[in-house]
This record gives structure tokens, C-alpha cells and sequence, in this order.
């Protein structure tokens, strides 16, 4: 277990590292939080959303309720996934689930983040996926995609943010001051991308 604070404003955080997870897995939820956590007030690390069975964030925040670190069976709601407003990965991201939570988490902002390799080398399957053009549905009669569809559809149209972003160096532990446990890495020292997904087109209607 490793304690670490914001330097900026003190504030502290514990991070566990799990059997099986890298160290520099866990440095950089660390680094995560430092980055975000005056955004997002709420925010936590490995913690369990309600109602969510299939994933768990490695950072979280809401504005509704509290993340816990104890699992939950409470049924997910909407009120539940409509406020969490922050979604944070520090490592690998399937296709699937960054559909999965662009959909069921239509307000989160969700960062990627990875280290030790640029943006281009982890992020090229979700962009696609994410940014795929409606027309090519719209072609596609498949009746097996019709689920994949409506994802799309309703990804199209969600309010919140999509970032990668990129920790370029091997040694997270330049980030973080061993002696006094404080993360040092600012937003400047990070690659960052921002995916604009194209909404739909506006649906108009014929005149008689």
C-alpha cells in the first residue's frame, strides 16, 4: 500500500497494489487523481459503482452518490449511471468496454491513459469503433448488429468527454517523489487527445 498526496493542496490518497497488477499500474490511478480530483471533488481510486457488474473503475467520481470499495448487488439505476461524471482507465481498454461505458455512462468524462508507448499505439480500435460514420450502419442489414446499433446511436448523442491520454515514459516513478510520497506529473508532462464524436445528423422533415 502506498500513500501519496497532491502537492498542491495536500491532499492525500492510499493505493493498493493488487496481486498481479504492475507498480506502475497503480502509479498511475495515483497520477490520475492528482490530475483530476479538484474537477471532480468526489473522486476515488479502485472503488465499486452501484449497480455495476462488469467493470471497475480504476478512478471514479460522482455527484450522486459516494463510490465504495465494497462490492455492491445493488440493481444499477439510471439516476446511478446518468452522474458519474468521471470514468478513469490506466491501462488496457477493450473495444467492448469502452463502448459499454460511452453507453451506459452517457455524462462521464472517460480518460485512457497508458505509459511507456504514444497515444497512436493504443488508441487506434476505440477511435474507429467510437468514431464510426452512422451511414455505414444505416448499410449494414445485418440483423446480429442491431444492438450495435443502438449503442452507436445513443454514443452519438452522449454530452460527455472522451480523452486519451499518454504517460510516454517507462519510469512513472519520475512522477513521484519516493521521499516525501508527493506526485509530481502536471497535465503538461502528459500527451493528451480528445475524441470528437460526430453527433448524428439533424433529422429533417419533408414539407407538403
Amino acid at each position: 500500500t502506498l500513500r501519496l498526496r497532491d502537492g498542491d493542496t495536500n491532499e492525500w490518497i492510499q493505493v493498493r497494489k493488487k496481486r498481479g497488477e504492475t507498480l506502475q499500474h497503480v502509479l498511475v490511478k495515483a497520477i490520475l487523481w492528482k490530475l483530476f480530483h479538484r474537477d471532480y471533488p468526489t473522486m476515488t481510486i479502485e472503488a465499486t459503482v452501484p449497480g455495476e457488474k462488469l467493470y471497475t473503475p480504476d478512478v471514479v467520481a460522482s455527484t450522486t452518490f459516494t463510490p465504495t470499495t465494497t462490492k455492491t448487488t445493488t440493481t444499477s439505476s439510471s439516476s446511478s449511471s446518468k452522474n458519474v461524471v468521471f470514468w478513469g482507465e490506466s491501462g488496457r481498454m477493450s473495444v467492448k468496454k469502452a463502448m459499454d461505458l460511452c453507453y451506459n455512462y452517457p455524462n462521464a468524462h472517460i480518460v485512457h491513459c497508458r505509459w511507456g508507448m504514444t497515444i497512436s499505439e493504443f488508441s487506434r480500435e476505440i477511435e474507429s469503433a467510437l468514431l464510426r460514420p452512422e451511414h455505414d450502419d444505416d448499410n449494414n442489414n445485418n440483423e446480429d448488429d442491431a444492438e450495435m446499433k443502438m449503442m452507436r446511436k445513443r454514443i452519438r448523442n452522449r454530452p460527455g468527454r472522451f480523452t486519451f491520454c499518454s504517460i510516454p515514459h517507462h519510469d512513472v516513478w519520475r512522477f513521484i517523489d519516493s521521499d516525501s510520497g508527493t506526485i509530481l506529473a502536471t497535465k503538461d508532462d502528459l500527451e493528451w487527445k480528445e475524441l470528437i464524436i460526430p453527433p448524428p445528423p439533424p433529422t429533417t422533415t419533408k414539407t407538403k
